[in-house]
């Protein structure tokens, strides 16, 4: 899994195109990469360049498309159900067209009794203690109850590009990581 900001076309001078700034991150990663299976959702870097050139160089499921922020899309190994939700912006929510897609999503999940885990990943943290790229507490409040309605244990996000976990959170009101 990767959860975003892949390459910095968008901020990184070296590059002129956004395609060359994609292929420097493939050329980065070909030794482990053409030994596994990479599934992404977006970051706000990759928001920014063309969503379209991203999708062409990984072999996603098909999903929902929000023009806005990108592909939501979901495929399971094992008995996991991972769920990548394209939430990429630092302070705004989903809308509600991508929330009821979550929604039929995490139910569908919960419903499939070959699932055992469902893990839910994007960019943007509902949680996090940086101050750069702070808590998205209106993401929190659209997520957190629809995660424990459903029974998700784990998220992932990757906006800090840092380790960060926190004790099990809930009700979605909670005060900002410290």
């Amino acid at each position: 899994l990767i959860a975003g900001d892949l390459a910095y076309g968008d901020t990184d001078v070296r590059f002129k195109e956004d395609d060359e700034s994609i292929d420097y991150f493939f050329e980065q990663i070909q030794p482990f990469a053409r030994k596994t299976v990479l599934m992404p959702t977006y970051g706000n870097h990759e928001r920014h360049q063309s969503i379209n050139r991203w999708n062409a160089r990984f072999a996603i499921p098909p999903g929902m498309v929000e023009p806005e922020s990108g592909i939501f899309f979901s495929f399971s190994v094992g008995s996991v159900r991972f769920i990548s939700i394209a939430a990429v912006k630092c302070h705004g929510g989903l809308r509600n067209n991508a929330l009821r897609w979550v929604r039929k999503e995490l139910e569908a999940a919960k419903n499939d009794k070959s699932v055992k885990w469902t893990i839910p990943y994007f960019h943007v943290s509902p949680f996090a203690s940086g101050k750069s790229h702070p808590s998205n507490i209106r993401l929190r409040r659209q997520l957190l109850g629809m995660f424990h309605q459903y029974g998700v244990r784990v998220v992932l996000n990757a906006h800090d590009q840092n380790y960060e976990r926190t004790h099990p959170v809930f009700p979605a009101d909670t005060p900002p990581s410290k």
